[in-house]
């Protein structure tokens, strides 16, 4: 028997969500490496930017990614914006820090479900979601759809949220952080989730750093860079911390994405 074997996994396969290949070195029963094949997935973007008006790439750029659509569309907005000179109102800029943060919750949200399936607990993936339902109610009702929003524009934003609409976000986080505090106390403190995630895919900071690694996984390596602490939209205005975490284990990011969650519930 050879003293490592090398294991094909993907590009499909059922606990894949996305299609991606891993080439996996084992050494007995344990992962000793894992190579990464991208690109399986190739939509054009690119080239459908080339082609659209610049006004028409707001609704392209939402499409790169469904989980943080607004974030995509607010970057490319606030480029032409300051490439045309332009100001955007001091409403609007809240406006688009409160469905940033939403939109925030939401992908955190996701994430933290899928773990809790990947480790085997289905119930707590389940309350992870239906928590997350809350926040896709909220897009429902202040833009009139679930996933792909569009409510930033160049210059400013195309929807508004009037006063009822902003008691109904201030009511539904209440009980968003209600069930947070659930979900997360199982999460971050049951003896099973902590042995699986504790000292696993440990990232230096240096690593971090050489790999270009950015978000949660950046600063669970103790790595403090936030793109809101450069003030985009409103944040300027709103002293964001980054939050972060020094282990760099998959633990240490489960930890980044939960304190984030309670961050965007005070910045909303």
């Amino acid at each position: 028997m050879p003293d490592r074997t090398l294991v094909p996994f993907g590009p499909q396969h059922p606990v894949l969500p996305e299609p991606i290949q891993l080439k996996l070195t084992l050494d007995n029963e344990t992962v000793v490496e894992a190579l990464p094949h991208i690109c399986y997935v190739h939509r054009g973007v690119e080239k459908a930017g080339e082609r659209m008006d610049y006004t028409q790439n707001v609704f392209l750029v939402e499409r790169i990614c469904g989980i943080c659509s607004f974030i995509h569309a607010l970057c490319y907005c606030q480029g032409i914006e300051k490439l045309m000179a332009l100001e955007v109102p001091p409403r609007a800029r809240y406006l688009r820090v409160i469905w940033s943060e939403l939109h925030r919750m939401q992908s955190h949200h996701l994430w933290l479900g899928l773990l809790a399936d990947a480790l085997g607990f289905e119930s707590l993936f389940m309350q992870f979601w239906r928590n997350r339902e809350r926040l896709m109610d909220i897009f429902e009702k202040t833009a009139g759809s679930r996933v792909i929003i569009s409510t930033c524009s160049i210059g400013g934003v195309r929807r508004d949220i009037n006063s009822s609409d902003l008691d109904m976000i201030m009511r539904e986080l209440v009980l968003i952080e209600k069930g947070l505090d659930e979900a997360t106390d199982v999460i971050l403190n049951d003896a099973t989730a902590k042995r699986r995630l504790i000292g696993k895919g440990i990232l230096t900071a240096e690593q971090a750093v050489a790999l270009g690694a950015v978000g949660p996984v950046l600063r669970g390596s103790g790595v403090a860079v936030d793109a809101r602490t450069e003030g985009f939209a409103a944040y300027g205005e709103l002293g964001v911390e980054p939050v972060t975490e020094t282990s760099g284990d998959s633990y240490a990011r489960t930890r980044v994405r939960v304190r984030e969650c309670y961050q965007s519930i005070g910045l909303v």
